[in-house]
């Protein structure tokens, strides 16, 4: 206990670990999750009389909200487009029943100052109202009653909202839980039926773009059996141009062999190609039988949804833009170290 009380940093990552174990903590297919964990944990420390610096709260709000921009602001501008009106008036209404709700318990059940914020941001599991409420507190801007000090009322409001969060996410979640069954909707059958219709409208992209039912690339591994074939480069053989897949491994015996443009094939070789269905019909015949290799096969890769920011790109072709003679388009390899392109081709 000296020594935690005595190094704040070795407090902060205990309560992080602590509460991210007791997050696993579950029953009835429900488990408490990684932030009513920590939360927990740092009420029952905090219950011991520990304390951490003032700054701390600040920098993990800063990072929280850091997160929450990194991540939504590829797509905010292109949702807010499309759904801003009704994402407004969505938010507006949630906010006006919350601070009603939440006022009107205060008033009913004779709250202490700094209650009523710390409910209110606890129930909509809002971290950011926390933030607001304790800085008003801090900075002079919310009136502190008389007989009550800044510190006392900051206090009720982090009380209030670790109290209230677990209420509010616990109810959340009983909520999803609970509602479609009383309006008598079968979520899974209902799931199955949108995926039923993504499936048909990525038919339908397909076809208008002529790839027919060849649905997502997969990978296989050939041996190269065709005389066509040895001793050729893959640049020699316009691999890419002539199947429109990309050979992201090869195995020579029990050696693996770094793939480039300037590879030579030699006879036996494992090649293991990612593509969709009627390249890898076209890299059958160029190079030779498919065959198996744990080796290879074992290999992952996965696909990624690009979003073009850069106006200067808006209506050019990939030809236009030499993406084609410089990388290989939309297909990443992991080779261990991470995710990165197979190699890179130039125009023969």
């Amino acid at each position: 206990m000296r020594l935690l009380r005595e190094h704040p940093e070795m407090l902060l990552f205990c309560i992080i670990g602590l509460g991210y174990l007791v997050g696993r903590i579950g029953a009835f297919g429900i488990k408490l999750g990684a932030t009513i964990g920590v939360l927990l944990c740092a009420l029952f420390f905090g219950h011991l009389g520990f304390e951490l610096h003032p700054l701390v709260g600040t920098v993990g709000f800063i990072f929280f909200i850091y997160s929450v921009g990194y991540e939504s602001g590829p797509r905010f501008f292109d949702s807010f487009r499309r759904d801003g009106l009704r994402y407004v008036q969505v938010g507006l209404v949630i906010a006006f029943v919350a601070v009603a709700t939440a006022l009107l318990a205060g008033w009913a059940l004779g709250l202490e100052p700094g209650y009523v914020a710390g409910v209110l941001a606890g129930g909509l599991t809002s971290t950011p109202t926390l933030a607001a409420a304790q800085d008003a507190v801090r900075s002079g801007l919310a009136t502190i009653p008389e007989g009550y000090t800044p510190a006392e009322v900051e206090a009720n409001i982090a009380v209030g909202y670790a109290v209230t969060y677990i209420f509010g996410l616990v109810g959340l979640i009983l909520s999803l839980q609970i509602l479609p069954k009383l309006l008598r909707v079968d979520l899974a059958k209902d799931s199955k039926e949108i995926e039923r219709t993504m499936q048909g409208d990525r038919k339908d992209q397909d076809d208008e773009l002529g790839l027919g039912a060849q649905g997502m690339p997969s990978s296989r591994v050939y041996e190269a059996t065709r005389e066509g074939a040895i001793g050729k480069t893959l640049r020699e053989l316009r691999f890419l141009e002539a199947t429109g897949a990309v050979v992201s491994q090869m195995r020579r015996g029990e050696e693996p062999v770094e793939v480039g443009p300037d590879t030579p094939i030699a006879k036996g070789d494992h090649l293991l190609v990612v593509g969709y269905r009627q390249s890898q019909i076209k890299a059958t015949r160029l190079v030779g039988r498919e065959v198996e290799d744990a080796n290879l096969e074992q290999i992952p890769f996965g696909t990624r949804q690009v979003l073009i920011s850069d106006r200067s790109v808006s209506g050019q072709t990939l030809h236009e833009l030499g993406i084609t003679h410089r990388f290989i388009p939309g297909l990443w390899v992991f080779h261990g170290r991470g995710w990165s392109l197979p190699y890179s081709s130039s125009p023969p």
